[in-house]
């Protein structure tokens, strides 16, 4: 089998593709591309429109919310000036079976 004989179907389909010229891709139909941005730009009217805007505005609130707090909570030592953290008490927590014990006297 010699592949470069002109009778051998691979030879064939060589030639067969060698002839055949590339199509230019056409242009876009006039105003198409108008026409895209336009509907790209609409307000949609669908259920998924609406739910993203409420989304948003829930986003916008929460963020305004915890700011708020923050804000709202945020404390200076009543002292005035530095305190030391081995004057506080230490709140242990409690063994759940000595609660027990003690409540069961």
């Amino acid at each position: 089998m010699n592949l470069y004989d002109s009778r051998h179907p691979w030879s064939r389909l060589i030639r067969a593709a060698r002839a055949v010229r590339p199509e230019q891709p056409g242009a876009a139909p006039h105003g198409f591309s108008t026409r895209v941005v336009a509907l790209a730009w609409t307000k949609g009217t669908s259920a998924g429109w609406l739910l993203e805007r409420i989304a948003f505005r829930a986003v916008g609130v929460a963020g305004l919310l915890a700011a708020l707090s923050l804000i709202l909570n945020y404390s200076t030592p009543a002292t005035g000036g530095a305190t030391d953290w081995r004057d506080e008490p230490v709140m242990l927590p409690a063994d759940d079976v000595v609660v027990m014990v003690d409540l069961m006297d």
